[in-house]
């Protein structure tokens, strides 16, 4: 039940930004903030991937008494986790002048405004706010 109250309130909270953006911003405010979230969106579910794909191994070695392994899993993780952060805030930064051409076709009076929301938003992938 609370899962669903959960994706209930999560739905009327997208809804309510979008119409607040559709009618501050129109259409390409819906749009642009469409991109930044599936930007955002991208990276947390490759993030989150590497994370439950590290679960078992650190699980099974905790299991065994293999606190060596544990911590290798642990660093390399890590690692891979801020390798990955800085690579997609990097190309964030450099392509922020093509990603909105992207999603949107041929430029859009909201596609400078959505530049500086990808440039800024792009530090995003080294924090999750959950």
């Amino acid at each position: 039940m609370s899962e669903g109250i959960n994706e209930l309130s999560v739905g009327i909270v997208i809804g309510v930004v979008n119409w607040l953006m559709l009618k501050t911003a129109g259409a390409a405010g819906v749009a642009a903030f469409s991109v930044v979230n599936f930007l955002l969106f991208t990276a947390s579910m490759t993030f989150y991937g590497i994370i439950d794909a590290v679960h078992p191994l650190v699980s099974h070695n905790t299991g065994a008494g293999r606190f060596d392994r544990v911590r290798t899993v642990v660093i390399t993780a890590l690692i891979t986790l801020g390798i990955l952060a800085t690579v997609m805030t990097c190309a964030t930064w450099i392509f922020a002048d093509r990603i909105p051409a992207i999603f949107l076709g041929q430029a859009t009076k909201m596609q400078r405004g959505l530049q500086q929301a990808i440039s800024l938003l792009s530090g995003r992938y080294f924090y999750s706010p959950r």
